[in-house]
């Protein structure tokens, strides 16, 4: 066989290993295209408009969601003012909305477990749960019952906005009194995200202030945040 034989012989060869590398390659797309993960298959199952009917609703909160507390104090070790600033991602519950977009007081309520509240400092947290009783074991957890809505587009819509207040009762510290949350969310593809916000004193619900040597001064007011995760199910 002559040398241009043999570089045409070589040349088929090589040719042939390509097309079956890329064969290969393209099968090999093809199979990962046609076996997603689980996680996103439901991740393309969530993407699907939600559409309301009208009927009744549950708003369940979600991994993701958090409530912090805010005061106002002087540090002795700062020249300005600040907040100091406490945090939970432990909040759990769900939301009822009868068929007229109102609360169905009964089975509605939100859990916000107070042992797992933590700042920027450990002798603050410790004091909320020594002298203030605040997430100890004789009161671990806030519990809110809502009971009013007013402000709700209803139905409501997928891709708009909800801006409504939400009053109901908290319970700190084994005392409840009246509390009004206002709710600023939008609603996409059947999850809520937003914020909400109150304030109180903390004489409402009998709780002693901060004496520590690194704080000069408090505040009277506690302001609660929450960001908010929920899913929307019709009943």
């Amino acid at each position: 066989m002559n040398l241009r034989s043999t570089n045409l012989l070589v040349g088929i060869i090589l040719a042939m290993a390509l097309a079956g590398v890329g064969f290969f390659l393209l099968s090999s797309d093809d199979k990962s295209q046609k076996t997603l993960p689980s996680n996103e298959l439901s991740a393309s199952s969530n993407s699907v408009e939600f559409v309301h009917s009208g009927e009744a609703l549950r708003l369940e909160l979600l991994e993701g969601s958090s409530v912090r507390y805010l005061v106002g104090e002087q540090l002795a070790r700062r020249d300005l003012p600040n907040d100091a600033i406490g945090v939970t991602s432990d909040i759990t519950g769900d939301i009822f909305l009868d068929k007229s977009g109102q609360i169905d007081k009964n089975n509605s309520k939100i859990v916000v477990k107070l042992d797992s509240l933590e700042s920027d400092d450990s002798r603050r947290d410790n004091y909320l749960k020594t002298r203030t009783l605040i997430g100890s074991a004789q009161f671990p957890e806030a519990v809110f019952v809502p009971e009013e809505i007013s402000g709700l587009d209803w139905p409501i819509k997928d891709g708009g906005k909800l801006i409504f207040e939400m009053a109901g009762q908290m319970t700190i510290r084994g005392i409840t009194k009246p509390m009004t949350w206002t709710v600023e969310a939008n609603l996409e593809k059947g999850m809520i995200t937003g914020h909400a916000d109150t304030r109180f004193y903390f004489s409402d619900y009998g709780i002693p202030k901060p004496t520590l040597l690194f704080i000069l001064s408090m505040d009277d007011e506690i302001r609660l945040e929450a960001d908010l995760l929920i899913r929307v199910n019709e009943k």
